[in-house]
């Protein structure tokens, strides 16, 4: 099952990996760029992806493709109304509770409800008036799929 994406151009993406840090090893879904020299760095640590033996990429969607965008809007219920289903996705999304107000990338799962769980640690999501996603990609959507 493991994939070869040295052939994907250098940007930002959703991954999912195998990461053999310990005997055992775990499965995650992150954010990771691709820089030039096609080493894989994960996003906000800036930490060498694959750096045990083992560690090793399964899937990968491009972020900053817009061929591989599944929704986008400048409003949340518009965004959560236009079918999206519920399930893993990565985002672009405002926060209007952050002090920079920069739009960034997460991992978030969509429930039953049309409610917004931050993915790493299970907190709901846009709480604060004004917050809002911009852009939506399903990670469990094979079209969608890259690698």
């Amino acid at each position: 099952m493991k994939q070869n994406l040295n052939h994907l151009k250098p940007g930002l993406y959703a991954v999912w990996y195998f990461d053999c840090w310990d005997v055992d090893g775990d499965l995650y879904y992150t954010l990771a760029t691709q820089d030039a020299n096609q080493l894989w760095r994960e996003e906000g640590t800036g930490l060498d992806m694959l750096r045990h033996q083992g560690d090793t990429f399964l899937k990968a969607w491009a972020l900053d493709d817009a061929s591989n965008l599944l929704a986008q809007s400048n409003n949340n219920l518009q965004l959560t109304q236009q079918s999206l289903k519920p399930g893993l996705y990565a985002i672009h999304y405002f926060d209007n509770g952050d002090p920079g107000n920069e739009p960034t990338h997460i991992l978030v799962t969509l429930d039953d409800n049309q409610k917004w769980y931050n993915h790493e640690n299970g907190r709901e999501m846009f709480m604060s008036e004004g917050d809002m996603v911009l852009k939506a990609w399903a990670l469990d959507d094979a079209s969608n799929l890259l690698a």
